[in-house]
């Protein structure tokens, strides 16, 4: 197998694409030291992690992100795949698959609207939102923590008050009370 044949592979399958651009914050979920620590804990390393690999995104904290969603004033785009945003979400928040290559229906928005984006443990969001960037829109922040965080935080979901996991390993970042059953992949 060559690499041309790995790319054509990996581009035809988004689960994979994030597979393998998330490996590295697996390898650190899955560790020995980071195993031991509470989901909070790992949870919190994962987001450093993230932050480090996105430092040109705006990570906005969770107290400030419930604060400015609570004013209804932010377009809210949850980035995960529909199964997960099926499981629950944010309230008011609208999809957008993590692999959309086509952003152009977003043009339609003012460049200077408030975007907020989110997905498991932000990874995927802050790609979203560098991408947002690129196109120009220039009031765009990832949340921080994501929504692994926000139920953690027993803050407010809409459909249910769990969360699908996205996978075995990455349900170790949210408490047990908040892992929607049989959803991992």
């Amino acid at each position: 197998m060559n690499y041309l044949s790995i790319h054509r592979d990996v581009k035809s399958q988004p689960g994979l694409r994030d597979l393998i651009r998330l490996a590295p914050l697996l390898l650190l979920v899955a560790a020995g030291s980071v195993a031991a620590c509470s989901p909070d804990a790992r949870l919190e390393q994962v987001v450093r992690a993230v932050e480090r690999e996105f430092p040109d995104v705006h990570h906005m904290p969770i107290d400030s992100a419930a604060a400015w969603v609570a004013t209804g004033q932010p377009l809210l785009f949850d980035v995960r795949e529909a199964d997960e945003f099926a499981v629950s979400h944010l309230g008011g928040a609208r999809h957008l698959a993590p692999g959309t290559e086509d952003l152009s229906p977003l043009d339609s928005l003012g460049r200077d609207s408030p975007i907020l984006v989110y997905c498991a443990v932000g990874y995927r969001a802050s790609d979203m939102a560098r991408r947002l960037q690129a196109r120009g829109f220039t009031n765009v922040h990832n949340l921080r923590g994501a929504i692994f965080q926000w139920a953690n935080e027993e803050r407010p979901l809409a459909v249910a008050p769990v969360v699908h996991p996205y996978s075995a390993t990455w349900s170790r970042l949210l408490r047990p009370e908040k892992r929607a059953p049989n959803s991992g992949r």
